[in-house]
């Protein structure tokens, strides 16, 4: 929580995407709760996605979404994410 004031629970959703933004013809593979946070407070946490067979191996972006159902008021929502460029391999079979 980067803002002054407290913020309730929420979510943080998960993406896979081409690019660096998840937008509707993204993969979402999963969410987390957050607890409440104080002003200026931190979460950390790990979080496992489980990619489906049927996604092409190659390069995409992996996004963390915060507050990924718009349940929290902000005066910005354009920092509520971060994509990492992540490579995926072929599906064993």
């Amino acid at each position: 929580n980067a803002g002054d004031q407290a913020a309730p629970r929420s979510v943080t959703g998960f993406c896979l995407s081409q690019d660096d933004v998840c937008d509707e013809k993204d993969l979402r593979l999963g969410a987390r709760r957050v607890p409440p946070l104080e002003a200026r407070q931190t979460h950390f946490f790990q979080t496992a996605v489980k990619l489906p067979a049927e996604v092409p191996a190659g390069e995409y972006y992996l996004i963390a979404v915060a507050d990924a159902t718009n349940a929290v008021v902000e005066r910005y929502k354009n920092n509520n994410s971060r994509a990492t460029k992540t490579l995926v391999l072929p599906a064993k079979r």
